[in-house]
């Protein structure tokens, strides 16, 4: 259903100018997803111009020495070659180490910040202290931000945390904390870890009594952004000022420049998901035509399926037809197949 209320340009479109000066186009970003943000889904993204600036999927810093600068610049090598702004999102346990291995990244031309991951609720992660685990551990989430800020000067230094570890008040007392260390600016998922991805009633609610304790700063808004709708939600309830975007991503890639469409018309008319359908086929045939460009650097069968699965749903007949193709068959047999299927429907 189309809106028509009039409303002033979107804070989510200004300017975000982060500490060390560095100044991002607005506050809409594709989340750090790991095992989605793949080389050649950024590719696909970057050279479709939906992507203004990155947030890596989160770097493993694990015990031991750090890594050679070759290792460190290899693991955001792919997001680098779009030319874009990069955050480099790290995670693990060691203060000192994490500090050493934050201030090499950030002498790689096109890095623009850290970003600390105290959000992952994967069991293997928790189970270790890391990601979302730290929730329980102000102390060292504390520790982990002092020792960055001491090692990487005026750079901007942030976190992506969740409501809480078992109950969503947690962060209420951490926000503030994150803030005062010098915390640039903070992500939050309304979940808890302990929720993992439950459904959640009340996501506004949260987002608001977060912001509440967070403060003036910049505050990003994540979690359940399927489409626009959610977005202006998100929008008209004054509970962030930007927002990140994870697996809605994968169902709709147009989203991030559809939501700067919507955002920047006054009166926020936006027409839902009446062309999503279409926008699947044109993205996976772009996807195609990059993998076939370069198949020894983008071809991944298992991706590409997973990929089309969340374009088109796993009972789409799209979807069934192109799980019947093989890792050896390539891409151009499974472009084919998707443009026959495409001319069926939409020509």
């Amino acid at each position: 259903m189309a809106e028509s209320i009039a409303r002033d340009r979107s804070k989510f479109l200004a300017p975000f100018k982060l500490e060390g000066g560095v100044v991002l186009p607005d506050r809409v970003f594709p989340a750090p997803m790991e095992g989605v943000l793949s080389p050649l889904f950024c590719h696909a993204l970057a050279q479709k111009h939906y992507v203004k600036a990155w947030i890596s999927p989160f770097v493993r810093v694990s015990n031991g020495g750090p890594p050679r600068m070759s290792r460190i610049r290899k693991e955001i090598s792919y997001l680098l070659e779009t030319g874009l702004p990069v955050v480099v999102q790290l995670m693990g346990v060691d203060p000192d180490l994490i500090a050493e291995v934050a201030s090499r990244y950030l002498c790689i031309e096109g890095v623009v910040g850290i970003n600390f991951n105290f959000a992952c609720p994967s069991k293997r992660v928790v189970m270790r202290g890391a990601g979302g685990s730290c929730m329980q551990n102000p102390a060292l989430m504390k520790k982990i931000i002092e020792r960055c800020k001491s090692r990487c000067g005026d750079k901007s230094v942030s976190a992506k945390i969740r409501t809480g570890f078992s109950r969503p008040d947690e962060c209420l007392e951490i926000l503030p904390m994150l803030r005062d260390v010098g915390c640039d600016f903070v992500a939050v998922h309304h979940r808890t870890v302990t929720e993992g991805y439950a459904a959640c009633p009340d996501r506004l609610r949260r987002l608001e009594k977060a912001k509440q304790a967070w403060g003036e700063k910049t505050f990003l808004a994540s979690g359940d952004i399927f489409g626009i709708q959610d977005i202006l939600e998100l929008e008209q309830s004054s509970c962030c000022d930007g927002v990140m975007i994870a697996r809605g991503l994968i169902r709709k890639p147009l989203l991030l420049a559809e939501a700067r469409d919507v955002l920047s018309d006054e009166t926020r008319q936006h027409t839902g998901d009446l062309h999503q359908r279409e926008q699947a086929f044109e993205f996976l045939e772009h996807v195609l035509i990059l993998c076939s460009s370069n198949v020894k650097l983008y071809w991944n069968h298992r991706y590409l399926m997973e990929l089309t699965r969340g374009l088109f749903g796993v009972q789409d007949p799209v979807f069934r037809a192109l799980t019947q193709f093989k890792n050896h068959d390539g891409p151009m047999a499974l472009l084919e197949k998707l443009v026959e299927f495409k001319q069926a429907e939409l020509v």
